[in-house]
């Protein structure tokens, strides 16, 4: 009874994350990707101009790279979330 009930918690905290915070979680990742591809064109700018600003192009794909790593923290951090929640319900 106790593990149904914990599974039953579960599923009700997930689903609330579902209906809540899916679209946070797709605006936060999205934003952090848009930011990243920007930062990546305006790279690329710098390095074909006429004469190529190699530190302008290396602060942008920094930014890049920043925007990256941050999409790649938040997913992370989600699926720890609901691993821990398998865990504390006893599944998996």
């Amino acid at each position: 009874m106790r593990q149904a009930q914990a599974e039953l918690a579960r599923v009700s905290r997930v689903t609330t994350m579902g209906e809540f915070g899916t679209a946070s979680l797709a605006h936060e990742v999205n934003q952090t990707d848009c930011g990243g591809s920007h930062d990546a064109s305006t790279c690329l700018r710098w390095l074909t101009r006429e004469r190529p600003d190699v530190e302008e192009a290396r602060e942008a794909a920094s930014r890049a790279v920043k925007d990256a790593t941050r999409a790649a923290e938040i997913i992370t951090r989600v699926r720890l979330l609901f691993k821990e929640e398998r865990t504390a319900a006893g599944v998996g």
